[in-house]
């Protein structure tokens, strides 16, 4: 088992690697000590609006606590802010969150956004160019909140997925043994 049971917090961008992140996670790290889930696994409505995410953040916030109970690690891989997530009404100080951030830099995000992978428009591409930005300021002022321990942020561009998911499993164990 993981000393110590933690909820992994993995976000990023459209387009950062999430949920291929999340499949490989699944392949990689034994299933007795950890959970591995996509923000969206159950579906994302058509115009998903702020209530929809608070309430699907609700509901993974309860789903963490239930494994922390049974020293069980989860791994949730999804667009999610640290601010937004402390929020809550399911946010406890007892659980014990580990921040992610995987980090595509601006030339990646247009690439993967505007043709690679997906098709959206210059405008849109610039405003997650932003978002990027302020998801990753909350990442990284975590270390200075008491409500989180600790968190990374893992600059994937020139990783292959596999690679991307090796450094995850090896933070994940690092952070389970603290």
């Amino acid at each position: 088992m993981a000393d110590i049971a933690k909820a992994f917090f993995i976000t990023g961008i459209s387009g950062s690697g999430k949920t291929t992140l999340a499949e490989n996670l699944k392949k990689l790290l034994p299933k007795k000590q950890y959970r591995v889930h996509d923000f969206d696994e159950k579906g994302v409505p058509k115009n998903a609006s702020y209530t929809w995410r608070y309430k699907t953040t609700d509901n993974w916030l309860k789903t963490a606590k239930k494994y922390q109970k049974a020293n069980v690690s989860m791994i949730l891989c999804g667009q999610f802010v640290p601010s937004e997530v402390e929020k809550s009404s399911e946010f406890s100080k007892k659980l014990n969150i580990q921040w992610g951030f995987l980090h595509i830099n601006s030339k990646e995000i247009e690439e993967r956004l505007s043709g690679k992978y997906r098709s959206l428009p210059p405008q849109k591409v610039q405003l997650f160019k932003k978002w990027a930005k302020t998801i990753q300021k909350e990442v990284e002022n975590q270390n200075k909140s008491v409500k989180t321990k600790d968190h990374e942020v893992f600059r994937t561009a020139d990783k292959t997925p596999e690679q991307v998911a090796q450094l995850i499993v090896d933070w994940i164990q690092r952070q389970s043994s603290k």
